[in-house]
């Protein structure tokens, strides 16, 4: 899935080992990633990055924007692992449907970025894990339609760490 271009989500119980999974896809595939931990307390700054005030060499201050952890995985050509990103808030993901349509080698701007144009690398990958809302989980939001559309989901069920690789890589 992730070769063709798509978002890949491993969806499973706590415990079945979607982040290792993700891990090992993106070392696999990118060698390198990005982390966004999802909590029901993540916002768009805390993906995208942010403006900062810092001082420069020679003590002026001046602001600038310091990127999150997606636009410096898709500008760098690394994997984006968003763990466990059903804990989020709906409206968090819905601020990041417009970037998830985003293919290697198309453009996109951040608004707080002072209209700087940034570039997806080729090399860009993209995973989601997270658990299904059900009796363990209560706490976590359904995911909206809109966002599960954009994503490819591989059920992770609890095997045998060998075989769950195998199954899950060869899927990925």
């Amino acid at each position: 899935h992730a070769m063709a271009g798509h978002k890949v989500f491993l969806v499973g119980s706590t415990g079945t080992g979607k982040t290792e999974l993700a891990f090992y896809a993106a070392d696999e595939v990118t060698g390198d990633y990005e982390i966004i931990p999802w909590h029901e307390g993540t916002v768009m700054k805390d993906v995208f990055g942010q403006m900062q005030i810092a001082k420069t060499e020679d003590g002026t201050v001046e602001s600038h924007f310091k990127p999150g952890p997606l636009p410096r995985a898709m500008m760098k050509g690394k994997a984006a692992i968003h763990e466990e990103i059903t804990v989020g808030a709906t409206r968090t993901m819905m601020g990041m449907k417009p970037y998830m349509n985003l293919k290697p080698g198309q453009t996109f701007k951040i608004p707080e970025m002072n209209g700087t144009i940034l570039r997806v690398d080729e090399k860009f990958l993209e995973i989601f894990t997270g658990n299904p809302k059900d009796e363990r989980t209560k706490e976590r939001e359904e995911m909206h339609p809109a966002i599960l559309r954009m994503l490819k989901g591989i059920r992770v069920d609890y095997m045998p760490a060998r075989e769950l690789t195998k199954i899950a890589m060869a899927t990925i």
